[in-house]
C-alpha cells in the first residue's frame, strides 16, 4: 500500500482522532451495560464519525485515484475471485461461486468476524442455510406483512426507499456544523429508531425535515 502524504495524513487525524474516541464510548457504554437506547444513539454516532472520515479520505485523494466500480468488477471475475453460479447457464442472482483468491479472502473476513464476535464478544457461532422456502416467510408474515415504502422523484421517475432516505438526509444534517444541537439528538433519535416506526410517522418526519430527492 503506498504511504499517505504527509500534509493528507494530518489533515485526516483529527477525523481519525475522533472515530477513535467515539469508539472508546461504544465500547465503554457495551462495558457498562448501559440502556439500549444510550448504546445506539452512541453508535450512530460512530457510524456519522466513520462517513465523515471517509469523505473527508475521499475528498483529499489524488485525481487519479478514482474508483470506477465496472472494471474492477470486471477484473476480478476474469481473476475468478468470485462468479455468479452456473455463469456459463446464465447464471443465478444472488448465488456465487467463489475462486482460490476470493475463498482466501472469505476465509480471512470469517476468521476476523470470528476472532471479534466469538472470542471479544463471547457470542455462540451457527451455521444455518442462507435459503428461506417461501412457507417460512408466510407463516412468519414477510409475505403479507412486510414491504420497504418506497419513494418516487416525479422529476426523473427514481425510485428511492423512505427509510434510506430519511437516514441520509439526517446524518447529513446531523454532521452539519450549523445544525443546533437539539436538532442533530432528535436527527439521532430518530435514525435509532428508523426500523420501528409506521408510514404514517415516516411520512410526518419527510415533510417536518423537508426532505427531497437528493437528484433534483
Amino acid at each position: 500500500m503506498a504511504e499517505l502524504d504527509p500534509k493528507i495524513a494530518a489533515q485526516l487525524e483529527p477525523f481519525r482522532q475522533s472515530v477513535k474516541e467515539q469508539g472508546d464510548i461504544v465500547r465503554q457504554l457495551k462495558s457498562d451495560n448501559a440502556p439500549e437506547l444510550d448504546v445506539k444513539k452512541a453508535v450512530a454516532e460512530l457510524k456519522n464519525r466513520k462517513r465523515l472520515l471517509e469523505e473527508k479520505t475521499l475528498e483529499l485523494a489524488p485525481p487519479d485515484a478514482g474508483f470506477e466500480r465496472t472494471k474492477m468488477e470486471d477484473l476480478i471475475k476474469r481473476r475468478f475471485f468470485f462468479d455468479n453460479s452456473f455463469a456459463i447457464y446464465g447464471g443465478i442472482t444472488g448465488q456465487f461461486d467463489f475462486g482460490p483468491m476470493g475463498c482466501a479472502i472469505k476465509n480471512n473476513i470469517i476468521d476476523l468476524w470470528r476472532k471479534h464476535f466469538v472470542l471479544q464478544e463471547q457470542m455462540l457461532e451457527v451455521d444455518c442455510t442462507v435459503l428461506t422456502p417461501e412457507p417460512v416467510l408466510k407463516a412468519s408474515g414477510h409475505v403479507e406483512r412486510f414491504a420497504d415504502l418506497m419513494v418516487k422523484d416525479l422529476i426523473t421517475g427514481e425510485c428511492f426507499r423512505l427509510d434510506h432516505l430519511i437516514k441520509a438526509h439526517l446524518e447529513k444534517l446531523a454532521a452539519n456544523a450549523k445544525t443546533s444541537e437539539d436538532i442533530r439528538q432528535e436527527c439521532q433519535t430518530i435514525v435509532t429508531k428508523l426500523d420501528g416506526l409506521s408510514k404514517d410517522q415516516m411520512n410526518e418526519i419527510l415533510h417536518k425535515f423537508k426532505i427531497k430527492s437528493p437528484l433534483t
